[in-house]
């Protein structure tokens, strides 16, 4: 007779305590898809915009299989409102809309009334890592509940938080040298200084 104590966690336990994350993940997709996008979608086309400018993007982006044209509603990791350099994080890993900027650039980035046409890297695993620790510096609630919606590690070794920043995917954007910014209100402004 062996003599060592039982574990108190079965397997099927812990399939279903990894599952878990899986699912949030799942269900924070559907509400994401069903519910934000559309609200998000509804307020860029009406003049409550700049409620939201410089935290949710709407990224116009051409399908990589149809060619036809796409809109996303998306996080913004960071805003520079100056520079309008704008960083965002695919926090479902390699979604469409990645796949589709990394066959076709993006067409257009809206950030509140801020409109350009882009140009575009993708980020590098330590560039990711280092916009998502200075991201859980500087907003550690949103950071927090976001790493749980997600199932992702909240505090971990280096080499753990380095192989979490390589399951996600990452891209800068920032406006093209030759083409115009457009704010929309400057452009209200000055349609209404000319009547």
């Amino acid at each position: 007779m062996s003599n060592t104590k039982s574990n108190p966690i079965s397997r099927s336990s812990l399939g279903q305590a990894q599952e878990r994350p899986l699912l949030r993940r799942r269900i924070w997709k559907k509400i994401i898809d069903r519910v934000l996008t559309p609200v998000i979608r509804f307020i860029y086309r009406s003049r409550l915009k700049r409620l939201i400018g410089g935290t949710m993007v709407v990224l116009t982006h051409t399908g990589r299989k149809t060619g036809k044209t796409r809109k996303t509603v998306l996080y913004a990791k960071n805003y520079n409102s100056i520079s309008k350099e704008l960083m965002l994080v695919s926090a479902f890993g390699v979604t469409d809309w990645f796949l589709n900027i990394c066959k076709h650039p993006a067409v257009l980035v809206e950030v509140g009334d801020v409109i350009y046409v882009p140009a575009q890297k993708i980020l590098t695993v330590d560039e990711i890592a280092g916009l998502e620790r200075r991201f859980r510096q500087k907003h550690p609630v949103i950071a927090r509940v976001q790493a749980w919606l997600m199932g992702w590690p909240w505090r971990c070794s280096d080499d753990e938080f380095l192989a979490f920043a390589g399951s996600l995917r990452g891209v800068i954007f920032w406006p093209k040298a030759s083409e115009p910014i457009v704010d929309q209100m400057e452009v209200i402004l000055a349609e209404k200084t000319m009547d």
